[in-house]
C-alpha cells in the first residue's frame, strides 16, 4: 500500500528475456497498480510466483499480456509512462517504469512533497534509480531537490521520446 507521504520506488531484478526496447504509455491507474502492487511487479520482471499463489500469479501475468506488457513471457517494453485522460486532453503523468541495461526492473511514481525526501527510509534507493536511469539516457541531472531532479528527467526523457519517435498513436478500442 501508498503511504501518500512518501514516493513509491520498487526494485527487482529481471529474470525474463526482453523481446522489445519499446517506449509505452499506461493509463494512470493501471500504471499506479502495476507499481504498487507487488504481484504485478513480480510477475512482470520473473517466471518466479514467489509466495503467491499459483492461479493469481497467472492472473496477474495474464493481465500483463492483455496490456502488451508481456509478450509470450518476455518483456515487451523498455520503459513505461502514466498518463490521464482529463476532459478533451491526455495529461502526462509522472512516473516510471524502467528497464535497466542492467535487467533491473525499476518502479518509480513520486508522490511526496520535496521536504519528505531527506527523512525517507528509501532515499539511497531513489538516488540510484535516478542515477542508472539519467547515466543510460545520457541526461544530467541538473537539480537539487530529489523529487526535483526526478520529475526533471521525467520530462526530460519523456519528451525526447516523444520528439523522436512518435509518429502515429494508435488506440486499442476495446481498452
Amino acid at each position: 500500500m501508498i503511504n501518500e507521504n512518501s514516493c513509491l520506488i520498487r526494485i527487482n531484478s529481471v529474470n525474463r528475456t526482453i523481446v522489445d526496447r519499446k517506449s509505452v504509455f499506461l493509463k494512470y491507474n493501471l500504471f499506479r497498480k502495476l507499481v504498487d502492487q507487488d504481484i504485478y511487479f513480480k510477475a512482470l520482471s520473473s517466471h518466479e510466483k514467489g509466495e503467491n499463489s499459483k492461479s493469481y500469479f497467472y492472473f496477474a501475468v495474464k493481465k500483463l499480456k492483455t496490456v502488451g506488457l508481456l509478450w509470450e513471457n518476455a518483456i515487451n517494453f523498455k520503459v513505461a509512462f502514466p498518463y490521464e485522460v482529463e476532459e478533451d486532453k491526455i495529461v502526462l503523468k509522472d512516473g516510471i517504469i524502467y528497464i535497466s541495461d542492467s535487467k533491473s526492473l525499476i518502479g518509480f511514481l513520486p508522490l511526496a512533497e520535496p521536504d519528505k525526501c531527506d527523512k525517507c527510509p528509501m532515499r539511497d534507493t531513489c538516488i540510484n534509480s535516478l542515477r542508472v536511469i539519467s547515466r543510460e539516457n545520457e541526461m544530467k541531472v541538473t537539480k537539487e531537490e530529489l523529487i526535483e531532479a526526478w520529475r526533471n528527467i521525467l520530462w526530460r526523457l519523456r519528451n525526447r521520446i516523444i520528439s523522436e519517435s512518435l509518429s502515429i498513436i494508435r488506440l486499442d478500442s476495446e481498452n
